[in-house]
């Protein structure tokens, strides 16, 4: 072993000019395929196309309805949605809720399909309508029946009263998911700022599978944005303090572009598609360049300062590999 890496270091400083000009053209051209790299946010990635896990899931998907929602939580201080001002909110939140982006589906206690019996008919129509010319007893009527039907009950309106929720199914065609799920969270967003101006004594609050897939997204983009640069900056600056060398600190930064680039550009090329999850792989490559780097360079500036030829040093440095 100790010959095999004898061997293998005096090959790389004998022909160190070759192995640069082919590395710079590795890096080059696998940096080409960054311009393929995909980004998704849905939680299907994680799973392989055969999991069983996830053809249960699609198949239950097919045959009930999608998951995908955004859900509007609405909480006034008074604590009774049961209030004129409050149906009325409802009322015209459902309607406008129809103008998200993609929805199938808008569900609240306005527009619950309440079913009683008059005589010999059986009327099927919405729980309530016009809000703001409902009477006391119209109300009353509203409230027995969101309060005791199962399908509303803990499901659009909390057990006592003081919260109702928005519910929107969202039929995402995914040809654009990023792009997709950017424009329903957005509009949903704006959506709930206007009634917030408008209704500043009423909590609004929003979540559901749809902003859960951003939250992933947002904090990835943030990661990318703050954590990494921040980590790249104390990492220079700790090397910096340690290796005390402008040149050494230069050769470990680049060594951490060239490996990034390259991992991501062979990346594009395979049709890799980046989940929230894995854009910290860029953080996890810096660290093992670094790691790596560090561990031969200690030993190559170690035996410069002890006298060691630097042909010799780097030899020594190289069979660490």
């Amino acid at each position: 072993m100790h010959r095999l890496e004898t061997n293998f270091s005096e090959w790389v400083i004998r022909y160190r000019v070759a192995i640069i000009v082919l590395s710079v053209l590795v890096v080059i051209v696998s940096g080409l395929g960054v311009q393929y790299l995909g980004f998704t946010p849905d939680y299907r990635v994680y799973f392989r196309d055969d999991s069983p896990h996830l053809m249960a899931f699609n198949q239950n998907e097919a045959t009930y309805s999608k998951s995908d929602n955004v859900f509007i939580l609405i909480a006034p201080e008074t604590g009774d949605v049961f209030e004129k001002e409050i149906l009325t909110l409802v009322e015209n939140l459902t309607e406008e809720a129809w103008q998200i982006p993609y929805s199938l589906r808008v569900d609240s206690i306005q527009n619950f399909q309440n079913t009683y019996a008059e005589d010999d008919d059986l009327i099927v129509e919405d729980l309530y309508a016009e809000a703001s010319s409902l009477e006391q007893d119209d109300i009353q009527r509203v409230k027995s029946v969101a309060l005791s039907d199962p399908l509303l009950y803990k499901r659009i309106i909390s057990k006592d009263g003081g919260a109702t929720a928005v519910n929107v199914t969202i039929e995402f065609p995914d040809i654009e998911p990023e792009e997709e799920l950017r424009e329903v969270v957005a509009h949903a967003r704006e959506l709930v700022k206007k009634y917030q101006e408008k209704y500043p004594t009423v909590k609004f609050y929003i979540t559901g599978m749809a902003f859960m897939n951003n939250a992933f997204v947002e904090s990835g983009q943030g990661d990318g944005e703050t954590l990494f640069p921040i980590s790249f900056v104390v990492m220079v600056l700790f090397l910096t303090i340690l290796l005390r060398s402008v040149s050494a600190v230069f050769g470990v930064t680049l060594v951490i572009f060239m490996s990034t680039v390259v991992a991501f550009g062979l990346g594009g090329y395979a049709g890799v598609l980046l989940a929230p999850a894995s854009v910290a792989s860029g953080q996890m490559i810096m660290v093992l360049a670094v790691a790596n780097s560090v561990h031969m360079l200690v030993t190559f500036i170690f035996d410069l300062q002890h006298n060691v030829a630097k042909t010799e040093a780097l030899k020594k440095a190289y069979g660490l590999i």
